[in-house]
C-alpha cells in the first residue's frame, strides 16, 4: 500500500464519553487545488455553450476547455463548466476519516484521496497506522 500522502487527518480525543474530532491538513503548499462548478452563464452570442450536446459544426463542439468571463473553464460532464479551485479542495468537501483511523487513538495519520464523481474518499497512506504517527 505505502502511497504518497497528500493530506493528514488529525484525530483528537475529547474524553471517554465524547466522540473524537477530526481535522484535515493539506500537505501541498498553497493547497492541493482542484475544481468547482461555475455558477456564471456560459454563452457565446446568446447561445448556451455545451460541448457534448450542441449543433454539429459549432466552434465548441467536443471542446473540453473554453474561456468565459476571463477564466479558462473545463467541461466536467454532469457538473458542467468548472473553474480551478485555489486552496485545499478537500477541506471544503464533505469528507470522513478512513474507518481504520476511527479505531485508533489520537494522532496524525497521513492519507491519500481518491475522487468519485462528486465525493472524496480518504485512505491511510501506509500499511501500519503506528508508522504514520498514531498513538498506542
Amino acid at each position: 500500500m505505502n502511497a504518497v500522502a497528500t493530506h493528514v487527518v488529525v484525530k483528537t480525543d475529547a474524553g471517554p464519553d465524547v466522540d473524537s474530532e477530526y481535522m484535515i491538513e493539506c500537505l501541498t503548499e498553497g493547497g492541493c487545488g482542484g475544481w468547482h462548478e461555475c455558477s456564471e452563464p456560459h454563452k457565446v452570442d446568446g447561445q448556451e455553450v455545451t460541448p457534448d450536446d450542441c449543433e454539429p459544426g459549432l466552434p465548441w463542439e467536443g471542446v473540453q476547455e473554453w474561456e468565459f468571463h476571463g477564466v479558462l473553464h473545463t467541461w466536467q460532464g454532469w457538473n458542467g463548466w468548472t473553474i480551478p479551485y485555489v486552496g485545499c479542495i478537500i477541506a471544503v468537501c464533505d469528507w470522513e476519516p478512513p474507518e481504520e483511523v476511527e479505531k485508533l487513538s489520537a494522532g496524525r495519520y497521513p492519507v491519500v484521496e481518491k475522487w468519485g464523481d462528486t465525493d472524496v474518499y480518504l485512505s491511510l497512506a501506509v500499511e501500519s497506522p503506528l508508522a504514520c504517527g498514531g498513538g498506542q
